[in-house]
């Protein structure tokens, strides 16, 4: 279940007032077939538009802060 279906159903007064997704990446390309950066960039823009959420990438090295500005999120580099 994603989190947009789990709140999907929830009366507005039961819905968190906000929702802060966390994105763990090394940066490098993981060959994913279904999920390319665009894919990525419109989903968190799209949800970023329509229901306000807010999207942190976060990573242990430098190819990891080429990653969140890439999909449109912040980059935080630990």
């Amino acid at each position: 279940m994603t989190a947009g279906e789990w709140m999907a159903p929830l009366p507005e007064e039961a819905r968190p007032g906000s929702v802060v997704i966390g994105v763990m990446t090394d940066g490098y390309e993981n060959a994913s077939q279904e999920w390319t950066h665009e894919r990525i960039k419109a989903l968190i823009e799209q949800q970023t538009r329509e229901h306000h959420w807010e999207f942190c990438t976060s990573g242990a090295d430098q190819q990891q802060s080429r990653t969140g500005p890439r999909w449109g999120s912040p980059a935080t580099s630990r």
